[in-house]
């Protein structure tokens, strides 16, 4: 019985079969939602530093780096944040209506990144550690370090 196979194969032989034929993976696995409508953005900077280059931010993504005029495409189509900046400068945040199968135009004008050294700082007041209203105006004159810190809970 040269030609018989061992009787330990058999059951390998129907179960990798099987597998074989129902354990591949479904066609769809995720399910999947509308198509995303894409739109354009044609963004003109007015900046006196003459930077040669821009960042370019939608709704805090980063749309990489792009020259003045420029259009930067595939931006979800609805009410979106742009902000525009160099090393030096940046633009307010501006609101802006993507629509679909158009090109929006927008000019922003860049703004110097403060503060600077020697600005006069906005009024500010907060509590000390000892629970006591501290303001800037009273400390006018004296070197003051402010550190910010939290916690969670």
């Amino acid at each position: 019985m040269k030609n018989a196979v061992p009787f330990y194969w058999i059951p390998m032989v129907v179960i990798v079969s099987c597998c074989v034929q129902s354990c591949d993976e479904p066609e769809h696995r995720y399910p999947t939602g509308p198509p995303v409508v894409l739109g354009s953005l044609r963004i003109l900077v007015n900046d006196p530093s003459g930077s040669s280059s821009y960042a370019v931010e939608v709704d805090g993504l980063s749309y990489g780096k792009w020259s003045s005029p420029c259009v930067v495409p595939n931006i979800p189509v609805g009410t979106r944040e742009i902000v525009v900046f160099s090393e030096v400068r940046s633009s307010p945040v501006t609101k802006v209506e993507i629509k679909q199968g158009e090109e929006t135009s927008i000019l922003v004008s860049l703004l110097p990144i403060r503060p600077y050294v020697g600005d006069i700082p906005p009024q500010f007041s907060a509590s000390s550690v000892d629970g006591e209203a501290v303001t800037l105006k009273a400390l006018r004159g004296k070197v003051v370090v402010l550190a910010f810190f939290g916690s969670v809970g």
